[in-house]
C-alpha cells in the first residue's frame, strides 16, 4: 500500500485526487493503521514474554556456601550466600548478593559515617578512613570514621583513658555506662545518633560464639584484646581451650553487671544496629566480618570511593575452637545477635535440640530485666456471642505469645477506629460485618499511632526472644 503511493522512477507526483474519493478511502487507511499498531503490539508482548521466560530459566543459582576470608582486610573472594542452616534455625539474612546482581548497598546520601562495633574490625576501617581522606583531597573530603571522627558529639562527654589515652568518653545513667565516644551504641544517646545521620552509616557484625574451627569470632577476638590490655598477651603457652573457657565462665557475670565497661566492648552487637526503644534500625549498611572484603569494595564503590591497600591489624597468633559449653554460654548472652544477624548457635554438622512450641510460649532463658522490642497490635471486636468464649481464650494466648518473646500488646477495638478523624467519611456501612470490621481495623490502627499488627491467630512461635527485629528487619514470612 505504501509503494502504491510512492511516485514511479522519473515521473512527477500525481494529482491529488478529488475530495470525494479521499473521503471514502479515510476509514479504510485509518483501519490499516490500527490493523498495523495492533499487530506492532502483538509482536512486542510476545518479545517481553520470551524475554522473561529466558531470564526465569535461565537465572544463576544462589552459591550455597559462604567464603571465610579469615577477617578484616583478608583477600577478596566473590560474594556468596551462606550455607543452609538446619531445618529448624533461623535462615540467614543480609547475605552478600549473587554475583552480577545489583549492589545491596544503596546511598541515600552522599558520604558515609562509620558506627563502630567493638571487637569488628575497627581499628584497621578506622586508619582506612585517614588513607582515603589523603586519596581524595578537596573542599569535601571523605569523612574519618571511629576514634578520628572529630564531628563526633555525645551527651556527658568528658576526657578519659580507657583502652586509649586522653581521649572523649561519654557517661550515661540509664542505661549505665562509661565507653570512648566512638564505641557507645548510638541509639543510647540522641545527640551521638544525630551526629552520626548526616551521612548514610555502616557497620561490622561477626558471629558472637563462632562454630567449631570458626576463625572469626567475636569472643576468642575479646579474650585477646582483654588479655592485651592487661600487659599479659596470650601466647602460645596460654593459648588453649582450657584458659579460654576459664575466662569465658566468668565472662557471663560480668556482662549482666552495670556499668557497660570495658570500653562497651561487652554490648551486644545488636544494641548499636538497632534501636530497643523503637525497633528502628539506625545502621543503614551492615557487613558482615566473614565477607568483609568483598563487601567492602562494593559499598565503597557506591560512593566513589576505593579501599586502600591495607593489611589489617595483626592479630595474636592464637587459634582455638570455641567449646560446646562456652558456646552455649554465648548464646544466653547474644541472643539478639544470632537472631537478629541470622548466626548459628550451634556449629555445621551438630543436630540442634527440637524447638517445643510450649516453651517458646510461655518461658525464656534470657536475663530477667524485661526487653521490649515494640508493641504489637491486634483487632478484635466479637461478632458472635457463641463463639466470645473461644476467641477471648485465642485472644489471651495471643498476648502471651508475644510478650515471650519480648513485645508488649495492644488490643484495639471499634471504639479506637471511631477516634479516626475521618470514620463517619467512609461509605463502608453496606459490608457484611466481618468485611466491615476488616477495613475498620485499619484506621484504628492509624488512630492508635501506626506501628506493628498481627491477626490474633498469629503466633510467633517461629520467633526468638531478642532486642533486634527479626532478620535485620527484612521481610519475613513465618
Amino acid at each position: 500500500w505504501l509503494k502504491s503511493l510512492e511516485p514511479a522512477s522519473g515521473s512527477s507526483p500525481p494529482p491529488p485526487p478529488a475530495a470525494p474519493a479521499v473521503e471514502s478511502d479515510s476509514p479504510r487507511m485509518r483501519w490499516w493503521f490500527v490493523d498495523a499498531a495492533l499487530l506492532l503490539l502483538a509482536v512486542a508482548v510476545a518479545v517481553c514474554i520470551e524475554a522473561v521466560r529466558f531470564r526465569m530459566l535461565n537465572q544463576p543459582s544462589r552459591p550455597t556456601a559462604l567464603p571465610h576470608l579469615g577477617g578484616a582486610g583478608a583477600g577478596g573472594a566473590s560474594a556468596g550466600a551462606p550455607s543452609a542452616p538446619p531445618a529448624s534455625s533461623l535462615p540467614r539474612p543480609m547475605t552478600p548478593a549473587p554475583s552480577g546482581s545489583r549492589s545491596r548497598f544503596r546511598r541515600s546520601k552522599g558520604c558515609l559515617s562509620y558506627l563502630n562495633i567493638p571487637q569488628t574490625g575497627g581499628t584497621y576501617i578506622t586508619e582506612m578512613s585517614r588513607v582515603m581522606r589523603k586519596q581524595h583531597p578537596g573542599p569535601a573530603p571523605p569523612r574519618l570514621w571511629g576514634q578520628f571522627d572529630l564531628r563526633l558529639n555525645c551527651t556527658g562527654a568528658f576526657q578519659c583513658d580507657v583502652g586509649h589515652r586522653n581521649v572523649t568518653c561519654c557517661r550515661h545513667k540509664d542505661p549505665v555506662y562509661n565507653c570512648p565516644l566512638w564505641s557507645v551504641p548510638p541509639a543510647w544517646d540522641q545527640v551521638l545518633l544525630d551526629s552520626l545521620s548526616d551521612c548514610d552509616t555502616f557497620c561490622v557484625v561477626r558471629d558472637p560464639g563462632g562454630p567449631t574451627g570458626h576463625r572469626v569470632d567475636r569472643m576468642v577476638s575479646e579474650w585477646k584484646w582483654a588479655w592485651r590490655w592487661a600487659a599479659q598477651p596470650v601466647r602460645n603457652s596460654r593459648c588453649t581451650v582450657e584458659e579460654f573457657r576459664a575466662w569465658a565462665l566468668g565472662y557471663e557475670e560480668k556482662v549482666r553487671k552495670p556499668p557497660a565497661g570495658a570500653g562497651c566492648h561487652r554490648i551486644a552487637q545488636a544494641e548499636f544496629v538497632f534501636s530497643r526503644k523503637t525497633g528502628r534500625r539506625v545502621c543503614r549498611h551492615v557487613l558482615r566480618m566473614e565477607n568483609l572484603s568483598a563487601e567492602l569494595d562494593e559499598l565503597l564503590g557506591e560512593y566513589s570511593l576505593t579501599r586502600p591497600p591495607l593489611r589489617p591489624s595483626s592479630a595474636i597468633p592464637c587459634r582455638i575452637e570455641v567449646p560446646p559449653d562456652v558456646r552455649d554460654m554465648v548464646g544466653r548472652i547474644y541472643p539478639d545477635d544470632f537472631a537478629a544477624f541470622g548466626y548459628g548457635v550451634y556449629p555445621a554438622g551438630s543436630t540442634p535440640p527440637p524447638p517445643r512450641v510450649v516453651d517458646q510460649l510461655r518461658a525464656s532463658s534470657v536475663e530477667p530485666e524485661e526487653r521490649v522490642r515494640g508493641v504489637m497490635h491486634t483487632f478484635f471486636q466479637p461478632l458472635q456471642k457463641n463463639r466470645l468464649a473461644n476467641q477471648t481464650k485465642l485472644l489471651q494466648v495471643w498476648e502471651e505469645a508475644w510478650k515471650a518473646v519480648g513485645w508488649e500488646t495492644r488490643v484495639l477495638t471499634l471504639a479506637d477506629a471511631k477516634r479516626h478523624a475521618e470514620f463517619e467519611a467512609f461509605p463502608l456501612g453496606r459490608n457484611p460485618n466481618y468485611d466491615y470490621l476488616c477495613y475498620i481495623r485499619n484506621m484504628a490502627m492509624e488512630a492508635a499511632g501506626g506501628g506493628w499488627m498481627s491477626d490474633m491467630d498469629v503466633l510467633p512461635v517461629s520467633m526468638p526472644r531478642g532486642l533486634g527485629l527479626p532478620h535485620a528487619g527484612r521481610f519475613t514470612v513465618y
